[in-house]
C-alpha cells in the first residue's frame, strides 16, 4: 500500500508555522492549495515560502 506522507509542524512564532513534508509522491502542491484556500475562506492573508529540504518539501507559513 502507499505510505503516508510525513509531516513536521512546528510553530515559529505566533504568526509563522513551518511544515516539513517528506514523501515519495511529492504532492506538496495539493498541500499548498488547500492552505490558501483556507486562508482565502477566512479572508487572511498569508505568504508561503517554499524550500527544499533532503527527501522533502520546508513550507514557512507566515500570517500577514
Amino acid at each position: 500500500g502507499a505510505e503516508p506522507p510525513r509531516l513536521a509542524i512546528s510553530r515559529i512564532t505566533p504568526k509563522e508555522v513551518r511544515i516539513d513534508y517528506t514523501s515519495p509522491r511529492q504532492m506538496i502542491s495539493l498541500g499548498i492549495g488547500i492552505i490558501n484556500s483556507i486562508a482565502e475562506h477566512y479572508k487572511e492573508k498569508v505568504s508561503i515560502n517554499r524550500s527544499t529540504i533532503p527527501g522533502g518539501t520546508r513550507l514557512t507559513i507566515q500570517k500577514l
